[in-house]
């Protein structure tokens, strides 16, 4: 489960909203999210895509990362899409370890969202 926070100073936080798919096996936890946008190619429409990283016991893969497309309003988020998509875990490490920009990451997913 990923939990939405606000806050007007990074001292206090309130708690806005959660999301939880239901694939989401009992033994697993999410970590390392990252939200952010993408114009859809052709048109003036804004989608947001959350990615997490999905480890434990029960994970498909140990660990997977994971990437719902959907709408954010800024308080919440909501997927447009029944499943989660995947990545194998090596396109994780090699943002980690090459530290490739949010601009370049995002250009992968759009490439990866056309194909499939």
């Amino acid at each position: 489960m990923i939990n939405f926070y606000s806050s007007p100073d990074c001292i206090h936080w309130e708690y806005m909203s959660n999301f939880k798919k239901r694939e989401q096996a009992n033994n697993t936890f999410w970590e390392y999210p990252e939200l952010f946008p993408l114009t859809v190619k052709g048109s003036n429409e804004t989608k947001w895509v959350l990615l997490v990283n999905e480890s434990g016991a029960d994970a498909e893969y140990a660990p997977t990362a994971k990437y719902f497309i959907g709408d954010f309003d800024g308080q919440s988020f909501k997927a447009t899409q029944l499943d989660a998509k995947k990545f194998s875990y090596c396109w994780i490490m090699v943002k980690i370890f090459m530290q490739i920009s949010l601009a370049a990451m995002n250009q992968i997913i759009e490439e990866l969202l056309l194909v499939g």
